[in-house]
């Protein structure tokens, strides 16, 4: 999307600097990368980097939900905001165009911490999400927020209820009323 501004949030050190290396590598000038994670609230949150047999699992790196037990791994403490705190999507010349979050069961936290950018401007959202909980948060939140949960199948883009298999990934797409 060479002519949109994307801004990516990365908390963990070793993969923020992958996305630098990434973004260097394909000399994306349009790329802004804050180090921070995204959620409902503003200062500090514990994550955690899963290890198995010295092997990092970067790709499962999350935010330490504090009535569950720690699992083995790194562990960070990092800046935590919510998007609609963030100077450089308040105050974009241009809506924001889509969403995208995976952040490892944290999603709902993420989408109330971006509920008025979501109310503002629309977009469509990618969401990663487990079976669980999250989703069922997830699914009600932005249901209220009057988007329809969509999945591809077959290169179509389906309602979610109208699925026969069961996915982690799916696009929330504004109702063509405006949002409540």
């Amino acid at each position: 999307f060479p002519n949109s501004t994307i801004i990516a949030y990365e908390p963990i050190p070793t993969n923020l600097s992958a996305l630098k290396r990434v973004v260097k590598f394909f000399k994306h000038k349009n790329v802004i990368i804050k180090e921070t994670a995204l959620g409902n609230k503003v200062g500090k949150a514990k994550m955690i980097m899963p290890q198995n047999n010295n092997i990092k699992m970067q790709g499962l790196s999350h935010i330490v939900d504090p009535n569950e037990a720690l699992e083995k791994g790194i562990s960070y403490e990092v800046a935590i905001t919510k998007a609609d705190n963030s100077a450089e999507l308040t105050k974009l010349s241009n809506p924001v165009t889509g969403i995208k979050v995976d952040v490892e069961n944290y999603e709902y936290f993420v989408l109330q911490g971006c509920s008025e950018i979501i109310k503002r401007d629309s977009p469509p959202i990618y969401l990663e999400l487990w079976d669980n909980e999250n989703r069922k948060n997830c699914f009600s939140l932005l249901e209220k927020m009057n988007y329809s949960p969509m999945i591809v199948h077959n290169k179509t883009l389906i309602h979610a209820k109208e699925a026969k298999h069961t996915t982690q990934n799916f696009i929330f797409i504004p109702n063509p009323l405006k949002h409540q």
